[in-house]
């Protein structure tokens, strides 16, 4: 279940919103990509069961892994101990939105 959320977050996370990009609020069906729906849906069908409950739940989780990932490599940064401080320091802004993100899910679901 982790990875099945953690390949959706980049389909929910929001177009240009950060220094991480996303495909959420895009037409994917345009160039033929599937929604999280489809790949949700067609993960379910290989592995013989009928739905994920509480998906939303899963992809909270997994912004917030994400997030706490995140928080450490500023940290790190910011104490002097990162390989790329400068390219570190700018997913300082992600944090805030993928906060706001989980917490929007939480509220409305997925």
């Amino acid at each position: 279940m982790a990875e099945l959320t953690h390949f959706a977050v980049p389909m929910v996370h929001l177009v240009g919103k950060d220094s991480m990009r996303g495909l959420g609020g895009l037409n994917c069906a345009a160039p033929g990509l599937p929604s999280d729906a489809a790949c949700v849906g067609a993960c379910c069908a290989r592995r013989g069961v009928a739905d994920i409950d509480n998906w939303a739940f899963f992809l909270v989780f997994s912004f917030s892994r994400l997030a706490a990932i995140l928080e450490e490599v500023v940290a790190r940064a910011r104490g002097g101990n990162a390989s790329k401080p400068q390219t570190a320091l700018r997913y300082a802004g992600t944090l805030p939105v993928l906060a706001a993100m989980a917490a929007r899910l939480t509220r409305e679901g997925a």
